[in-house]
């Protein structure tokens, strides 16, 4: 009789530790699977951050370059603050989404509403073409921080801490240009 409980104890313990040895290969199956997402859902924040910035400083160097004026120059103007206002929706949804460690940067919604109000006699004036040359620096700053020369565009290895020290070095030239004017 203690035989066929010995060998019940026994098939029990057999069959516990085989679900236990399935249970573990499964979680961690289930971690990798996360991992992939969460890596995918990185590099895809980072390339369309990368790629709005890009845009919104193309723009600014048309802005600075071609000497527009009256409806082209609204006109870019309004792409501008569109693109300020989308990095400024990017940050915040990468933080609510992606990793709460991604910090919200004000300084683009600030530069989106000081533009919007840029060009009132279809020019800009003096003080106005100076602050987008020094939003121009800042996204520069931004972008080539961001830049991976290996690939082309964004790095896509770029921890979240970098992202952010890239997004710091950005802000304190900003204040720095503000102190400066």
């Amino acid at each position: 009789m203690k035989t066929n409980v010995n060998k019940a104890k026994n098939i029990f313990i057999i069959g516990l530790s085989i679900a236990l040895i399935i249970s573990v290969f499964m979680l961690y199956h289930e971690k990798l699977e996360n991992k992939k997402e969460y890596e995918s859902q990185y590099e895809s924040f980072l390339n369309r951050f990368y790629f709005n910035l890009s845009d919104a400083k193309a723009e600014l160097d048309v802005i600075l370059t071609d000497d527009i004026e009256g409806e082209h120059l609204k006109r870019s103007l309004i792409v501008v603050e569109s693109k300020l206002n989308e990095l400024y929706a990017i940050l915040d949804l990468g933080n609510a989404t992606v990793n709460r460690g991604i910090r919200k940067q004000d300084t683009f919604l600030q530069y989106s509403n000081t533009v919007s109000n840029f060009a009132e006699n279809d020019t800009l004036t003096t003080i106005e073409e100076d602050f987008i040359e020094g939003m121009n620096k800042v996204l520069t700053v931004v972008e080539n921080g961001l830049y991976s020369e290996k690939i082309g565009q964004e790095d896509p290895n770029l921890t979240i801490d970098e992202f952010n020290n890239i997004l710091k070095e950005g802000t304190e030239l900003y204040i720095e240009l503000l102190k400066n004017n």
